[in-house]
């Protein structure tokens, strides 16, 4: 898998490259705050997109119940 920030179109990408199962993936600011929290099903979504309006940084989590993996922006 693979995640950027679109700077142009204010969009945070996430591709998936295999079926990962249900991942939740959970955007938050550097404040904390939870911008973005959903469990999606990545056989059916193999990228997603997620309109990013924060300026800053802030912490990306991919998560499976079981694996984490995490992002700084």
């Amino acid at each position: 898998m693979d995640a950027s920030i679109e700077e142009a179109g204010g969009e945070l990408v996430i591709n998936f490259h295999e079926d990962l199962g249900d991942v939740r993936i959970i955007v938050t600011s550097s404040t904390g705050e939870v911008i973005y929290n959903e469990k999606v099903q990545t056989s059916t979504m193999p990228s997603l997109v997620i309109p990013f309006n924060e300026q800053g940084q802030g912490m990306l989590q991919i998560t499976d119940g079981f694996n984490n993996v995490y992002g700084e922006f």
